[in-house]
């Protein structure tokens, strides 16, 4: 095939002219040149007898065989590897009409402006397709009883890390570092809301059932809880309730294990974002068992597996209180060091023995929303055996 230069302007003129009867009049074509693989995409016009007599009275070299003859412009010829006219080269020529082939002739054009305005076109695109992309996480996201809904969310969470423990049950690990602890929208005692360090450690991804609080019981002879015959808390898999903090603790024990510090519990139903609630900042009650549920009584854990925290703790908002290994002060806050807190030394010495309690986490079936979010702090007295305190323990 003979290069030839371009009829007007051969800098900037934006397509090619060839004689080829496989393409129509117009046509976006991907010219190839075989010695160096590389390729130009352009528009293609055919060569014809008013073409003919206008180029070859030009004060230029006359085409003689058009049907082996390119006329192309001095950017598409140094794209192709900086070919030179009256140069006989092998270029092949394809036909590429597709809706890619015109944007590659855009993005190819010897025109800055054409360029431009296709490179954000591009953009433009993939802006428009992300935001369907979060437009439909965003109905996934707010439909989380839908089974379909349900399942596309189990399958981008990403799994959890589970362990066994020693009772049998299982543990989700929550890395070292960093986390945001507190509020700065909730009462006095949440504030203030800061940056604390924790060292890495498990925690259950389910509160203590009754069939796991029976075995211990076997085992230990320990007493059974207050509820233990009550119809609406002794199904195998709801928490265990009615335990008193010194329960708890004792089952951990036992199990190789202890109840969490508060602030291991925070991080482990919160991650590290600073989010509200464990799924995030906006208030879902069909994600926990609270009092908008109407249930009643504790569910079977588990049971609200779309608000699961990040790192796969399951029921860390509402069902149940549960127990953690700190003393409460409303005032701790102020003065816990940022790296590893474990709480006050000791109870508060500014009120009476019966007044001095232990921190009790994350709300229950008879609270809602505001006291399920997971920077809420509560205390209890440690001897109280409520039927909506439970507890998981830590490792």
């Amino acid at each position: 095939m003979k290069l030839f230069a371009a009829l007007h302007d051969d800098t900037h003129q934006g397509w090619v002219w060839l004689q080829d009867s496989r393409l129509p009049a117009r046509s976006i074509v991907r010219i190839t040149n075989p010695s160096n693989k590389k390729s130009v995409y352009c528009e293609a016009l055919q060569i014809d007898d008013n073409f003919l007599i206008a180029y070859n009275q030009s004060p230029r070299v006359s085409i003689t065989e058009p049907q082996s003859s390119l006329v192309i412009g001095s950017w598409y010829r140094a794209a192709l590897g900086g070919l030179s006219t009256q140069q006989e080269v092998p270029l092949t020529v394809r036909p590429c009409n597709s809706l890619w082939g015109r944007f590659l002739a855009c993005v190819h054009h010897p025109q800055a402006v054409v360029r431009v305005a296709a490179g954000l076109g591009l953009i433009s695109l993939l802006l428009g397709f992300f935001g369907i992309v979060l437009g439909v996480l965003s109905l996934l996201l707010s439909n989380p009883n839908i089974g379909v809904v349900r399942a596309a969310l189990q399958a981008v969470r990403p799994s959890p890390h589970v362990i066994k423990g020693k009772d049998g049950a299982a543990l989700v690990s929550v890395p070292a570092g960093e986390f945001w602890m507190g509020s700065e929208d909730g009462g006095p005692e949440e504030k203030p809301r800061r940056r604390v360090y924790l060292d890495a450690f498990s925690i259950d991804k389910y509160e203590v059932t009754n069939v796991l609080y029976r075995r211990f019981m076997d085992a230990t002879g320990h007493r059974a809880p207050t509820f233990w015959t009550d119809s609406s808390a002794n199904e195998p898999n709801q928490p265990v309730v009615g335990v008193s903090w010194h329960d708890a603790s004792a089952y951990c024990q036992r199990a190789g294990k202890r109840l969490p510090t508060e602030a291991e519990w925070e991080k482990a139903a919160r991650g590290t974002d600073g989010r509200k609630y464990p799924w995030g900042d906006q208030w879902d009650s069909s994600r926990a068992n609270s009092a908008e549920s109407r249930l009643g009584k504790p569910a079977e854990v588990g049971s609200y597996a779309s608000g699961m925290s990040p790192y796969g703790a399951d029921d860390m908002a509402g069902n149940v209180w549960e127990w953690v290994v700190d003393w409460y002060d409303p005032n701790y806050y102020q003065t816990a060091p940022n790296r590893n807190p474990k709480g006050p030394d000791s109870p508060l010495v500014t009120r009476p023995v019966w007044a001095q309690d232990r921190v009790t986490r994350g709300g229950s079936w008879v609270y809602s929303e505001y006291d399920l979010r997971v920077s809420v702090r509560s205390g209890w007295l440690p001897t109280n055996t409520n039927m909506s305190i439970g507890f998981r323990c830590a490792q």
